[in-house]
């Protein structure tokens, strides 16, 4: 199971939106894909249930904390869901008095490997542990990045915390897939420039696709809104 972990540490990136867009395209190619969601606020959940999460119902927090496989929710007949509601916010601090607490999503995906081709995780838009848990899980990470100068500048936060994860041991083998710049206005020079600032800080790892700022970006998020998917 390949794994793709959805980072940015600044909310409003687009990183749930990109997040199901990704889950989607493996899906269409026939792939078997498992997205989880790994944010308290559970925006990534709302998007694809079109509803909230009970809270009590079981989820990614009690499947993470026991360490144990609960059943998740088809979304498509190619797609399926390890939901989140606030249940997830209580982990904060459990989560962190359990041994090797960081490796611990990498132990609870391992239960559901054999099972899917594709996991695609939605992380907080903070500095949260769930980021740190979810990019010592996955292969590789997708970074969002609004093309806004308070945006760009955030985006060493998570680039020091990618590098950290990488470096330390948690996770050797993370690669950066790219780094994704999403709700660029194409008439808006403040868009433009910063636009070219993150192009030139980081170059080839700035995708050549940019996303440009759309209400049907969003809207891809809510699955009765869309057409053709599977």
């Amino acid at each position: 199971m390949l794994t793709f972990a959805e980072i940015n540490q600044k909310g409003g990136s687009g990183k749930s939106p990109g997040a199901v867009n990704i889950g989607h395209s493996f899906a269409r190619k026939n792939l078997k894909v498992l997205m989880v969601d790994a944010d308290p606020q559970a925006t990534f959940t709302e998007h694809l249930l079109g509803s909230r999460y009970p809270i009590g119902n079981p989820s990614f927090y009690h499947a993470l904390k026991d360490l144990k496989r609960i059943k998740p929710i088809v979304i498509t007949p190619r797609m399926d869901l390890l939901p989140a509601n606030m249940d997830l916010q209580y982990g904060e601090i459990e989560l962190q008095r359990k041994a090797n607490f960081q490796m611990r999503t990498a132990k609870l995906l391992e239960l559901y490997a054999n099972d899917y081709a594709i996991c695609v995780i939605d992380t907080p838009g903070s500095v949260s542990m769930y980021t740190v848990l979810a990019l010592a899980a996955a292969d590789q990470v997708i970074i969002p990045v609004k093309t806004e100068l308070n945006h760009v500048r955030a985006l060493v936060d998570t680039m020091e915390t990618i590098k950290d994860v990488q470096e330390s041991g948690l996770n050797a083998r993370l690669k950066i897939w790219g780094i994704l710049p999403t709700q660029h206005e194409v008439n808006t020079l403040h868009h433009q420039e910063a636009l070219q600032i993150l192009k030139h800080t980081y170059g080839e790892l700035v995708y050549s696709e940019i996303s440009n700022k759309t209400t049907k970006y969003n809207d891809a998020c809510h699955p009765q809104r869309r057409c053709g998917y599977p």
